[in-house]
């Protein structure tokens, strides 16, 4: 597979594959030729050109003749050309490529890491460890009973043991956070989980023997009755999401974002009531959108009141004529990781503070 393919496949993957062709909107100040640099993302680049930036594949310059998905390096030179009056985006090579000479080998690219498609580090955690746990899964769950010092709390370096006999590996300790609802069914979504630390199984134990493990890593200090969970098998970072135009069914919304945000807005994550039974999944692109206030006008009144700024009184026993001022367009998100009712979902684009309970919809 060729270079010039990977780039293709690379820069595509940031965007939603459109049912429709849409036209590409320049932005009024772009750069003719963009030198990657190191800490790019293939999210921002395509935020240099473009007002919407998922488009970018009606962009570059595809030859189908080239093959090699996927990479795209710091040191590498962007150049925007016109091709019968359409804007192209072309890559001239800057860096030093070694080749291995064998009659089977191809060239590769050594040196600097490809450029992922979102900020790796905004998200990390969030994929290496669990987030959300269902109930059913937090109720079976073996729990932290102590050890044979007679310690209260756990760090690094201690033995514990577990309310049951556990598979050889390793495990996630974590305690028990926030209960998401959703605001509008009322249906519980999920359990927070707040990750505390990782533990090393020494004895798997018996039926009637617990399995002891010892902590090898410590976010904050363990407790007893802190739950064990296998480590998530998504512990490798993807550099790569394969964004799509999902269409939802209905319209989701925030139901709540990470406690240490005052304000929610871009590259902060946030979590929404759409997963895999909405068949949501990791790459999905979906819209942020204000909700539209109601207008309330009495009949024998000229003045215009909000809903929520009209008594009780008012609202059931007055005659008046509402009106529903539209839903605003805010933001965009790109979904990144899934449960079975939630999803986690990273702020791409922000114009305004998005706020809980603001709706996620199509594109």
């Amino acid at each position: 597979m060729s270079i010039k393919r990977r780039l293709i496949f690379a820069l595509a993957a940031i965007l939603p594959f459109l049912a429709h062709a849409d036209s590409l909107n320049l932005k009024n100040q772009y750069p003719t030729e963009y030198i990657v640099k190191e800490g790019d993302t293939l999210w921002d680049i395509s935020s240099q050109y473009l007002q919407s930036p998922w488009l970018w594949p009606q962009l570059w310059d595809a030859n189908p003749a080239l093959d090699d998905p996927h990479l795209i390096y710091p040191g590498d030179k962007l150049q925007l050309i016109f091709v019968d009056g359409q804007p192209r985006l072309v890559r001239n090579h800057m860096r030093k490529r070694i080749l291995k000479v064998s009659p089977t080998a191809r060239p590769e690219l050594k040196g600097s890491r490809a450029i992922p498609t979102i900020p790796l580090k905004l998200i990390n955690s969030f994929l290496s460890r669990d987030y959300v746990a269902a109930d059913e899964k937090l109720k079976h769950a073996p729990v932290i009973l102590g050890n044979n010092d007679g310690n209260t709390t756990f760090i690094v370096g201690h033995n514990i043991f577990a309310s049951s006999s556990l598979k050889p590996g390793q495990y996630g300790i974590y305690r028990r956070g926030r209960i998401y609802i959703d605001p509008v069914t009322n249906e519980k979504l999920g359990n927070e989980v707040e990750f505390i630390g990782i533990a090393r199984v020494v004895n798997t134990g018996t039926e009637t023997i617990p399995a002891k493990l010892s902590i090898l890593k410590s976010a904050k200090e363990a407790r007893k009755g802190d739950r064990l969970l296998p480590m998530p098998e998504q512990d490798r970072l993807p550099v790569y999401f394969q964004p799509r135009n999902f269409q939802l069914a209905s319209d989701g919304v925030i139901v709540a974002a990470d406690e240490k945000y005052s304000v929610i807005g871009k590259n902060d994550v946030v979590i929404i009531n759409r997963g895999w039974r909405d068949s949501v999944g990791a790459g999905d692109v979906f819209a942020v959108l204000k909700r539209g206030k109601t207008i309330i006008r009495r009949e024998q009144d000229l003045d215009f009141n909000y809903d929520d700024q009209v008594n009780q009184y008012d609202k059931l026993f007055s005659d008046k004529n509402e009106l529903q001022l539209p839903d605003e367009r805010i933001g965009e998100m790109m979904v990144f990781k899934v449960y079975d009712k939630v999803s986690l979902a990273l702020i791409t684009h922000s114009s305004q503070v998005i706020k809980l309970n603001d709706k996620v919809s199509n594109l």
